[in-house]
């Protein structure tokens, strides 16, 4: 699976606003990411995706930058640059913003940290 890869900024919330009780760090596949329906009179449409990178922060109540991989292929749709999100656990814990599209894992395009640094600068 290659998946749609891109990078987001959000701010989460503190433990005690509702927030996870610990970081979201490498690897961290529990939240899901919702973004506003393109029919405008349908539900929120919630994706899985993998934390490929930690950037920047990822603690409760305080900011996050990283680096996803979405699961569904309809992703690439919904998460487009400048689209915002709500992360999700069972509640919402934050609300991002994805700031970068990048090369699907295993393209040829892609080309490991570099494309990543130069889109969170």
């Amino acid at each position: 699976m290659m998946g749609h890869r891109v990078v987001i900024e959000a701010t989460l919330k503190s433990e005690c606003e509702g927030g996870l009780r610990g970081p979201i760090i490498d690897g961290h596949r529990s939240v899901a990411y919702g973004f506003e329906n393109l029919d405008p009179d349908g539900e929120p449409v919630f994706f899985g995706a993998l934390v490929e990178r930690v950037c920047e922060g990822g603690e409760p109540g305080g900011r996050l930058v990283a680096v996803l991989r979405f699961y569904h292929e309809l992703a690439e749709i919904y998460a487009t640059p400048g689209a915002e999100c709500q992360l999700d656990y069972g509640r919402v814990v934050g609300d991002g913003r994805v700031i970068a599209v990048l090369a699907p894992f295993g393209s040829q395009e892609y080309e490991g940290g570099d494309e990543i640094d130069s889109a969170t600068e």
